[in-house]
């Protein structure tokens, strides 16, 4: 028997809003930092240490972005590629203060033309994986629960529920391999 799970449980929630609720509700980030060290978790809970935006980090987040939620999406949340220099045609490298200027601009976070490639090619590569077009073909991304667990205010932000199949977490490796869907 097929049971399709309902997707409209999930909230529409911008990862902006749900991250300013960590401060309420416990998330699978703050276990894996309880799991590391306690003290860190009770730090950043405490709000003595502050959560880095790495390189990695940035590009995972557009990945994700990209991959399950759409290229208008990516190019609406993300600045890419920086400003063109006049000489050779290109865009300014991410070291130069022409890029530097560019992205202080842009409201938005920035991504050099270097991730914007290889975010495109993570892209095309879970494109050509047919089980992983089977599970990205139904369902809905970036869907937001809440839920007291054991006495404990709890929320997750699924990469993606297929109604049939469930969760789907997309995970990138270092600076931007797709391990696997």
């Amino acid at each position: 028997m097929d049971i399709a799970l309902d997707l409209s449980i999930l909230k529409t929630e911008p990862a902006e809003a749900y991250h300013a609720q960590a401060g309420r509700y416990l998330s699978s980030h703050q276990l894996l930092d309880f799991m590391k060290s306690p003290w860190l978790h009770r730090k950043k809970t405490l709000g003595l240490i502050a959560d880095g935006d790495s390189a990695s980090y940035l590009v995972g987040r557009a990945a994700h972005v990209r991959i399950l939620e759409g290229r208008e999406a990516y190019e609406a949340a993300f600045a890419l590629g920086g400003p063109i220099n006049e000489k050779t045609g290109r865009p300014y490298g991410s070291g130069t203060k022409a890029f530097a200027e560019w992205a202080e601009s842009q409201g938005k976070p920035t991504l050099a033309l270097d991730q914007v490639e290889l975010i495109e090619q993570m892209a095309a590569g879970v494109g050509m994986n047919d089980e992983a077009v089977a599970l990205l073909l139904y369902g809905r991304a970036e869907g937001v629960a809440r839920a007291e667990y054991c006495g404990a205010p709890c929320q997750i932000r699924l990469d993606w529920l297929h109604p049939h199949r469930g969760i789907v977490d997309l995970k990138t490796e270092g600076e931007g391999r797709v391990c696997h869907c």
